[in-house]
Order: structure tokens, then sequence, then C-alpha cells
């Protein structure tokens, strides 16, 4: 999932589960009937209290099992920054109009 101050989009596979924009586009119906969906939903684009928790409920509930195993968590610190560094190179194109390796 890919949140931002103006959407979210959320794919399970190759199949775009979730369209949130605070604007419509045209070609909007477009990409998700290619996708295979046709809905686009309210998400937290327009309603900030619509995003679920659960993802980081579950990442925090398997990092303290983890502890309690004595085992490497699911989403180890390596992979949870690479994660960070996507989202900040997402902000950063977006400011500057720019492609960003990551």
């Amino acid at each position: 999932m890919l949140s931002g101050d103006k959407g979210t989009i959320e794919i399970e596979g190759d199949r775009i589960t979730r369209w949130d924009f605070v604007r419509r586009e045209d070609d909007d119906e477009a990409i998700l009937a290619a996708s295979g969906n046709t809905e686009q939903g309210v998400g937290g684009a327009a309603d900030p209290t619509a995003i679920a928790d659960v993802g980081h409920r579950l990442t925090v509930e398997d990092f303290i099992a983890s502890i309690r195993q004595e085992r490497e968590p699911l989403v180890n610190g390596a992979e949870g920054r690479r994660a960070v560094d996507l989202v900040c190179a997402v902000y950063r194109s977006m400011h500057s109009g720019k492609i960003e390796t990551v």
C-alpha cells in the first residue's frame, strides 16, 4: 500500500484492491478496469479516520512475539529501513518532480 496526502493505492498480486484519491481523474476507471476492479473507495485521502491500523498492529504483535520466541521478526530492521527509504524517495520525487532511485 502507498499512501500520501492526496490518496491511497493498495495492490494485491496484480490487482488494485484500493484506489482512494481526493480528486478523481478521467482515466481512473480505465486503470481500475485493467486491473479487474471497477470500484473507487472513499478512504484515508478524504477521511483520515478510514485508514486501518491492522498492518501496524500485526507488525508490532509479530515483533513482540519474535522477542519472546527468540527469533527474527517477519519484518526485520533492514526491511523496515528499505520501506522507509522507499516512502522518503516517493516524497522527494513528489516535491522535486524528478525520478528518485532507491
